[in-house]
C-alpha cells in the first residue's frame, strides 16, 4: 500500500468518529476529552516511533549473518539486540530463512523481536511500571518459542520488497507506522469512552482489540495504559498486538503466502493468550 494513503485513511477514521459525536448528540466536554485523549496517545508514543523506526532502517542496511543459530530460543534472544518492529521482522525474517537460518529459529526472532526490544520495553517503563515490563517481556520471550516449536516449515515464499536507501526506510517505515497509530489512538479514545472495555471479558476484549487495532509495538503500551482494565488484560494486549493483528496478516500473507498467514494466525493468537494469562496472573494480579 502506498504510504501516502494511510494518512488520508486516519483522517477521514478521525473525521468519521468526530461526525459521528456530533451526529449523536455527544456533550462538547465528551468531545473535548476525546480530542484529548486522543493527542495525549499520539504526542507520547511518536518519539518511541521514531526512534524504533531509526534503529529498525539501521539494522536493514547491515548484513546479518545468524546461519550458525540453530537453537530456538536464541532465536529469541536475538530480537531483544535487533530492535526491529513487527512491519521490518517480517521480511528480514524471510531474508534470513533465505540465507540458511532455520525457520523455528526465524520465525521466534521475527515474534520476539518487537515485543522485547530495548525500544518497547522502555516505552513500556513510561506506561506502566517495571512489573509490567518484567511481565511483557517474559510472556512475549516464551510465546514467541513455544509458538516457533509447535510451528511447521513455511510455504513458499513470495518475493521481498526493499524500501532502498536508509533515508526511504526510515520514511516510509515512520509514515506507515504513524499513520496506524493516530487512526489507533482515534479508536483507543473512542472506546475508552464509549465502549467501556471492562468487566469479567475484559482480558478478551483487549486481546482482540490487539488484533484489531494493529497498533505498532513502539506505541501500543500508551493505548494499553489508556484503558481501565485489570493488569491481565493490559497485559494481553501488549503481548498480542507485536506478534498477530490485522497488519501483520497481511505482510505474512504477502510475504510466506496466504496460506501460510491463516493458519499462522490462530496460533499465535491462541498461544499469546494462554501466556499473557498465565503470566499475568504470576506477576501482576
Amino acid at each position: 500500500m502506498n504510504p501516502r494513503v494511510l494518512p488520508a485513511i486516519a483522517l477521514v477514521l478521525i473525521g468519521g468518529a468526530t461526525l459521528n459525536l456530533g451526529l449523536f448528540g455527544a456533550p462538547l466536554h465528551t468531545r473535548s476529552e476525546f480530542f484529548t485523549t486522543w493527542m495525549a496517545l499520539v504526542v507520547q508514543a511518536l518519539p518511541f516511533l521514531l526512534l524504533g523506526t531509526v534503529l529498525s532502517a539501521i539494522v536493514s542496511q547491515i548484513k546479518l549473518d545468524l546461519s550458525r543459530i540453530r537453537w530456538v530460543p536464541l532465536g529469541a534472544a536475538a530480537g531483544f539486540f535487533l530492535p526491529t518492529c513487527e512491519c521490518a521482522a517480517v521480511p528480514l525474517t524471510r531474508s534470513l530463512i533465505n540465507r540458511g537460518l532455520k525457520p523455528a529459529v526465524g520465525y521466534a526472532f521475527m515474534l520476539a523481536a518487537p515485543a522485547i526490544n530495548p525500544v518497547v520495553l522502555v516505552a513500556t517503563a513510561v506506561a506502566f511500571d517495571a512489573r509490567m515490563v518484567a511481565a511483557r517481556f517474559i510472556a512475549s520471550f516464551l510465546a514467541a518459542i513455544i509458538i516457533a516449536w509447535l510451528w511447521h516449515p513455511p510455504i513458499p515464499a513470495t518475493k521481498v520488497h526493499h524500501h532502498g536507501s536508509f533515508s526511504a526506510t526510515v520514511i516510509h517505515d515512520f509514515v506507515d507506522a504513524a499513520s496506524i497509530l493516530v487512526w489507533g489512538a482515534a479508536v483507543a479514545a473512542f472506546v475508552k469512552l464509549f465502549a467501556g472495555v471492562g468487566g469479567d471479558y475484559s482480558f478478551f476484549l483487549m486481546g482482540a482489540l490487539a488484533f484489531v487495532m494493529s497498533m505498532c509495538s513502539e506505541a501500543d503500551a500508551f493505548v494499553a495504559a489508556s484503558f481501565h482494565v485489570p493488569p491481565s488484560a493490559q497485559l494481553a494486549f501488549l503481548v498480542v498486538g507485536p506478534m498477530v493483528d490485522l497488519k501483520l496478516m497481511a505482510l505474512h500473507a504477502a510475504i510466506f503466502g496466504k496460506r501460510f498467514a491463516l493458519r499462522f494466525a490462530p496460533l499465535v493468537f491462541l498461544v499469546t493468550m494462554v501466556m499473557s494469562a498465565v503470566v499475568g496472573a504470576l506477576l501482576l494480579n
